[in-house]
């Protein structure tokens, strides 16, 4: 099964990774402020780096039932919930729904609207649609952005940070099913830096993931987005048998088994 990590998309403590591209942002202070105030500062450092598993994420697929939104396994049914992603991605479970209705805009327009709240104008060739820009675009562009130090404008930091929360809703949070673009109806959300903190991230994720795990358990469908990197993470959390043994505990078990008999 296919999954948004075609793309090769990392969170690592220092920043983003997208393809070949890095863009550091973790170790500038102020920029790091700015992330904070969106209230997804924590989901880097909480989710490493890693590789999806994709024979688990396909298993878990067809596990799973859309009619209670569970995985049913011989043991019972279970779920990821609202308190299994506050405990690995560190986000808050309160706040304002997070919806919105598309605004009609040209692509002109919505060129100009990340100019205004990204600091740069995509070319045409950058957009996927008139609504999303490329991933690898924007860390691009992020990446060539001059020096963030204490002279530069509060304007430009927020720019910065608005354009790496992107890279973060579009490259990990909720990657769309084409697994290289980011819908630019987030950045109606990044608007106001403070105010974006309060907002419901968390919720939306998780309806996000439900309604992808739904989508995928068809049997016309091959595909899967939403927040894999999470629900990887929270299967190798609760599902003991799933879980990775290294070669000393395998070798411990092999002689203890051995003693036993």
């Amino acid at each position: 099964m296919s999954s948004s990590h075609d793309i090769e998309i990392y969170v690592r403590s220092c920043g983003v990774i997208v393809g070949a591209t890095r863009v550091d942002f973790y170790d500038l202070l102020r920029v790091l402020s700015g992330i904070t105030r969106l209230d997804l500062n924590m989901i880097p450092a909480r989710c490493g780096c890693h590789k999806l598993d994709r024979h688990l994420i396909t298993a878990l697929v067809e596990r799973c039932r859309p009619e209670t939104h569970t995985f049913h396994f011989p043991i019972g049914e279970v779920i990821i919930t609202l308190q299994d992603v506050a405990i690995i991605w560190g986000l808050s479970m309160e706040g304002e729904p997070v919806k919105c209705q598309e605004p009609n805009r040209t692509k002109i327009e919505w060129r100009a609207y990340c100019h205004q709240w990204l600091g740069f104008r995509p070319h045409e060739s950058e957009m996927r649609t008139k609504i999303s820009i490329l991933l690898s675009s924007l860390s691009d562009r992020l990446k060539h952005i001059p020096d963030i130090d204490i002279d530069t404008p509060q304007e430009a930091v927020d720019q910065y940070a608005r354009g790496c929360a992107l890279l973060l809703l579009g490259g990990l949070m909720m990657p769309d099913s084409n697994r290289c673009s980011v819908s630019l109806l987030y950045l109606g959300f990044l608007e106001n830096v403070t105010r974006a903190g309060t907002y419901s991230w968390e919720s939306v994720v998780l309806a996000d993931l439900y309604r992808e795990l739904c989508t995928a358990s068809q049997v016309d469908k091959n595909t899967i987005a939403g927040a894999l990197s999470l629900l990887h993470i929270w299967a190798l959390s609760r599902i003991i048998a799933v879980q990775p043994m290294n070669i000393s505990t395998m070798l411990l078990s092999k002689k203890n088994q051995k003693y036993n008999k």
